[in-house]
């Protein structure tokens, strides 16, 4: 019996001491949301794609060696409801890949966004109010909507991966904001610049710019305080190089003006998301709780903590 006993004992002691089982799942990255997470506006889509996951997302460019596989999961024109029903298609990726990163891009579509270009177009073609006017109130109503909701699509998020044994630690969830695709700057005169794709007065570029993208951009902030996940905020990303903008060429632009398909009007082009890959990339690398997506001096998008607020 003590033999018995003794050999179960070591059997018992040699399994205890063995090393843990290495995952052989192919390491990967996820992008989830709407357009923003798509590649919406860059082109080089997958092939019969309504959703329009397009081969220059940045989940797909990013410098992300140690993640070979970049799977978007994200649907232009998804709102958070629609981006809970890709729960279920993340559920399966994470049991068959070692989800190592997640990306989440969406609010754009249940904050009005679209509504909100066509009325500053219409505005533009004299056919109604200048936005600026008629939009404050609906944008801040919408951003205390949107906020709690985008909480909890996060936790839905953590608690979906804790299911299928994922701590918190094995895997980095990114929340992205938006950025300006227009700018107030403008290198054609208002009279001509609805022909080059830039309908919109400079009243109103000017205030999407400068105050509903930087309220949008603290939005994000907040949740990604409250939910305690990094921010890629991409709310300066475009700035220099926004659609129609002065000082470049068009071919220099990282953005869409109004085009067709409309889909593709006021999103990042393939130059654009190519870009904002290599923030992703940088600040994974970085690992800070909040960066912004800033273009320096060599050209390229880069990672930088935001200044301290006095």
């Amino acid at each position: 019996m003590w033999r018995f006993v003794a050999a179960a004992s070591l059997a018992a002691a040699l399994f205890l001491a063995a090393p843990a089982r290495a995952d052989v799942r192919p390491a990967a990255a996820v992008a989830l949301g709407d357009s923003m997470a798509s590649g919406e506006g860059a082109g080089s889509y997958e092939a019969d794609d309504a959703c329009h996951r397009s081969a220059h997302a940045s989940i797909r460019t990013a410098p992300l060696p140690e993640m070979p596989e970049r799977l978007v999961l994200a649907c232009s024109g998804a709102t958070i409801d629609d981006t809970r029903a890709q729960l279920d298609r993340l559920r399966e990726v994470a049991v068959g890949y070692d989800v190592r990163l997640i990306l989440l891009s969406v609010g754009a579509n249940d904050l009005g966004y679209h509504d909100l270009a066509v009325d500053c177009a219409k505005a533009y073609a004299l056919l109604a109010r200048p936005c600026h006017e008629t939009w404050p109130d609906r944008v801040a109503s919408a951003i205390a909507a949107v906020e709690p909701r985008l909480v909890d699509l996060v936790a839905e998020i953590r608690n979906l991966m804790y299911s299928l044994g994922y701590g918190t630690d094995s895997y980095q969830l990114y929340l992205q904001s938006y950025p300006s695709p227009v700018t107030e700057d403008m290198r054609y005169p208002a009279l001509t610049r609805g022909l080059h794709g830039c309908p919109f007065r400079t009243d109103d570029a000017d205030w999407v710019r400068n105050t509903v993208v930087p309220d949008v951009s603290r939005l994000y902030q907040r949740v990604a305080y409250r939910a305690s996940v990094p921010l890629v905020d991409a709310g300066p990303a475009l700035r220099g190089r926004e659609a129609c903008a002065n000082g470049i060429a068009a071919e220099q632009e990282w953005a869409n003006g109004v085009r067709r398909p409309w889909a593709e009007s006021l999103h990042p082009n393939a130059v654009g998301y190519d870009q904002l890959g290599r923030c992703l990339g940088e600040e994974h690398a970085l690992r800070f709780i909040v960066v912004e997506c800033v273009r320096g001096q060599d050209g390229n998008l880069h990672a930088v903590r935001p200044p301290i607020p006095s």
